[in-house]
């Protein structure tokens, strides 16, 4: 009796454990698709400076998507909502103002690059928005 009654609580225990784990929740980007960049480059080479004379803009090797999905499976509960909640703390601020955020408890060094990766993989897949951080 007391092996049965051993073996329903072991059961019901991981029952409440699997029903208690949360469903991961990764955020949803759009894919990336290259574009001819052609002009682009071709117009660079009149700049003013010669280090702005771009010879490529896009990488020939690494697929942007790949980088994307991995960018995405590290953002975990972040979301477009927690992005904009982050904003005012993080867009255009100093080292020292995010060091004084996180030393305030008012930001952690995970949402902090949570943040950035979110607005990469939001604003990267984008010609006319890129950010080239991925090359």
């Amino acid at each position: 009796m007391k092996g049965i009654t051993l073996q329903s609580l072991c059961f019901c225990f991981i029952v409440i454990l699997l029903g208690c784990t949360k469903e991961k929740e990764y955020p949803v980007f759009q894919p990336y698709k290259a574009y001819d960049e052609t002009a682009l480059v071709d117009s660079s080479q009149n700049h003013e400076n010669p280090r702005l004379h771009y010879k490529l803009i896009q990488s020939k090797i690494l697929d942007k998507n790949e980088l994307l999905e991995t960018i995405r499976l590290q953002l975990d509960g972040f979301n477009e909502q927690t992005y904009t909640d982050l904003a005012p703390l993080i867009y255009e601020k100093s080292i020292p103002e995010l060091q004084q955020a996180i030393a305030d408890n008012l930001l952690s060094y995970k949402h902090l690059t949570q943040w950035y990766l979110y607005r990469i993989a939001t604003l990267e897949p984008t010609q006319d928005f890129g950010l080239n951080a991925v090359i």
